[in-house]
């Protein structure tokens, strides 16, 4: 996604690019590689790199933690640490990441911090038969919230991948950490919470077992955009740990495009929105937008604009331009 993001916004500074075709490398004077890190993937950039291309590394999260301790995992992480010695730059999303970076492979090349832009789905491609189911989702979606949210009830969201990742409970684990908080908020404030993500049996089992006012979507590119504008706030607890500090503005990002008010858990690249979104304790966050609905709609309104601000686009792609060596 982010370099689907970029490639129409270098195409408008004239500078050409695709996805990667080892057929074409001899075309290619840069090739940016992320979350790639198979056999044969590290083989092709070795070819490339032997015939003169530069090799930019995009990390978005701390790779170096293996999903497991199985021995495709532990490969996998092998192979990262090889890309980082191939790689004439290692772009990260986040400071902590870059900081990771140097001390895991501290002969890594140059390492620089690009935060993401505004998600635009609309990139996506979708064949007919996708659009009028999108279109019926949203649909249903906007008459449900209608029975059983309306204007006195606060429309909740939490969206992401619901996995987890070794030992650590993440992704929807996250938010099952503060489901009993959210019980016991909606004793005093309505609230209706909408799970956008790609596990229902975790939903149902982690979820709407505590909390029965709550539904369940399964996050598809061509709904997500519609679906987060129906919701108020955005909740984005994230456990502290070594990995969760690594993670890119990205989430934060996507809510604020959206219209959407936001509570966080404090991550460093999260800091920067700290005048529109609450972060620190999820619980008093909360209760502040519940409490206030004025205020809540002042700063979503403020992180709006803030983030589709051109001039923070252009300042990534200004970096991004550096990174490739045009």
């Amino acid at each position: 996604m982010r370099a689907a993001l970029l490639m129409p916004m270098l195409a408008q500074r004239g500078i050409a690019s695709g996805w990667f075709r080892e057929k074409d490398a001899l075309r290619c004077r840069c090739v940016v590689v992320s979350k790639r890190y198979d056999d044969d993937t590290v083989n092709q950039l070795r070819r490339f790199k032997r015939n003169g291309g530069r090799l930019v590394l995009d990390l978005c999260h701390n790779d170096f933690q293996p999903r497991s301790q199985q021995q495709k995992h532990l490969h996998r992480v092998e192979n990262l640490r090889l890309l980082t010695t191939l790689a004439d730059v290692i772009v990260a999303a986040s400071e902590p990441l870059a900081q990771i970076v140097t001390r895991e492979c501290p002969g890594a090349g140059k390492v620089m911090v690009i935060g993401d832009v505004p998600d635009s789905l609309s990139i996506v491609r979708n064949p007919f038969w996708e659009r009028a189911w999108s279109r019926w989702t949203i649909a249903r979606e906007q008459a449900h919230l209608n029975r059983a949210a309306p204007d006195e009830v606060a429309r909740l969201v939490w969206f992401g991948n619901a996995n987890k990742r070794g030992q650590q409970d993440w992704g929807m684990g996250e938010l099952a950490r503060i489901a009993p908080m959210l019980v016991e908020l909606n004793r005093v404030f309505p609230l209706h919470l909408t799970v956008i993500s790609n596990n229902a049996q975790r939903f149902r089992e982690d979820i709407a077992a505590l909390m029965p006012a709550s539904r369940y979507i399964r996050w598809r590119p061509s709904t997500v955009d519609a679906l987060l504008g129906l919701q108020h706030i955005a909740l984005i607890p994230a456990h502290p740990n070594e990995f969760t500090a690594c993670k890119s503005d990205n989430r934060v990002v996507t809510a604020l495009r959206a219209g959407l008010a936001v509570v966080a858990d404090p991550v460093p690249s999260y800091a920067p929105y700290g005048e529109v979104i609450q972060i620190g304790s999820m619980e008093a966050g909360l209760r502040h937008y519940l409490a206030h609905p004025s205020k809540r709609i002042a700063e979503s309104a403020q992180g709006q604009a803030r983030v589709l601000h051109p001039g923070q686009t252009q300042r990534i792609v200004a970096q991004w331009i550096e990174a490739c060596g045009f």
